[in-house]
């Protein structure tokens, strides 16, 4: 069975796209992101339509950023994310903006997680946007 995580990371006027989420009785964030069992559509087209669909956003893909799979006996559980434009006016009111200084305040997810510590520390150095941080990590 393949499992994937998909996200976007989303950026405007310098700030990033977020949902807050309960985990475990505890308050997380996560990039906007999409979850498939099995999918044989491409990463990126996935990632469009589920997007529209659970939150009523459209976006633009312009590049990924990290991709990793994890083999766990028969299964492989995938994790990518795309650099994206919004290209709706406003996503819903359940997302939020949040300031590159205030995403070491709060948790994130796993597989999120990874993104947040690469904005923040991509090689020693602190990324200013994604395509700062997409040549340093990228993986295929």
């Amino acid at each position: 069975m393949l499992v994937e995580f998909i996200g976007a990371v989303i950026i405007r006027n310098g700030q990033y796209l977020i949902e807050p989420v309960e985990k475990d009785k505890k308050m997380h964030v996560m990039f906007p992101r999409v979850e498939t069992v099995n999918a044989i559509a491409k990463k990126e087209e996935i990632l469009k339509y589920g997007l529209k669909m659970k939150y009523g956003i459209s976006i633009k893909i312009n590049s990924c950023i990290y991709q990793e799979d994890f083999k766990e006996s028969s299964d492989v559980i995938s994790y990518a994310y795309f650099s994206a434009s919004l290209l709706s006016a406003d996503p819903p009111l359940e997302l939020l903006w949040l300031d590159k200084e205030d995403l070491i305040k709060v948790d994130f997810i796993i597989g999120d997680d990874i993104i947040k510590d690469l904005i923040l520390n991509a090689d020693g150095k602190e990324a200013s946007n994604v395509q700062d941080i997409s040549g340093f990590k990228k993986k295929k």
